[in-house]
């Protein structure tokens, strides 16, 4: 579960869990990834401390990536299997024929953060 902490929360997607930076309380339970928008040190401390991966959004393009990101998750989690190993296979990506969805969704998010960005000239 992913836990996101900051001042503007959202509806929360599948999986994730938004908490205010101002009410941090401890560690909540069962997190496999920390999201802290803005400063807050003791919170990345206490998950760093158990192990669990933090990641700090200072700026509005952080904030815009991880949104953006977000989003294509949504949209993959959205897809039927057989609409996940088309999109795969358009893309190059080699997959077992037995993948689950969760396994072709990880695989398509991998290949979306190594695209290049849209201004690059890579033609």
């Amino acid at each position: 579960m992913k836990i996101i902490y900051t001042d503007a929360p959202k509806q929360a997607g599948q999986g994730e869990v938004y908490r205010r930076l101002s009410q941090f309380f401890g560690v909540v339970g069962g997190a496999t990834s920390v999201v802290i928008e803005g400063a807050a040190p003791h919170i990345e401390a206490a998950y760093a401390e158990l192990g669990v991966p933090v990641q700090i959004l200072d700026t509005d393009a952080d904030k815009q990536e991880q949104e953006q990101k977000q989003e294509q998750e949504r949209e993959l989690k959205s897809l039927k299997v057989p609409e996940l190993k088309a999109l795969a296979e358009e893309r190059g990506i080699e997959f077992a024929s037995n993948a689950t969805k969760a396994q072709l969704i990880e695989l398509l998010s991998v290949d979306v953060e190594n695209e290049p960005s849209e201004g690059s000239n890579d033609d």
